[in-house]
């Protein structure tokens, strides 16, 4: 932990409550932990705010495009890298879990509630 972090390339939290899902089973990069939280912060202040402002799913090709930002957006990563998780990530979301890229997902963070203007 202090050295590398497994790091889910497609976020557990977003994904166990797809049929197939398996955290174990699961693909991870070891990430330092600094690179770890910068890839992870980036998809959770989106599904933070996605909450915030009401949404309480997203479609998988959504949760494909921020993932892929998170993953670019990540410093200290190297092209092929950035590159071979975002094809694990389609591999994983569209292959793997059979997802649709219309088909709803629940957004992780239910005990953030909708902020009321």
């Amino acid at each position: 932990g202090a050295q590398a972090q497994s790091a889910h390339i497609g976020p557990t939290s977003g994904l166990r409550n797809v049929p197939g899902y398996s955290r174990s089973g699961a693909d991870t990069i070891l990430l330092d932990p600094a690179t770890h939280k910068a890839f992870d912060d980036y998809w959770k202040n989106w599904a933070i705010n996605r909450r915030r402002a009401g949404a309480t799913q997203c479609t998988a090709a959504e949760l494909y495009e921020v993932m892929v930002k998170a993953v670019d957006q990540t410093p200290g990563l190297p092209q092929q890298t950035k590159d071979a998780m975002a094809f694990r990530l389609h591999k994983e979301l569209f292959s793997d879990l059979n997802l649709q890229p219309g088909q709803l997902i629940d957004l992780p963070y239910r005990n953030i509630p909708p902020v009321v203007p």
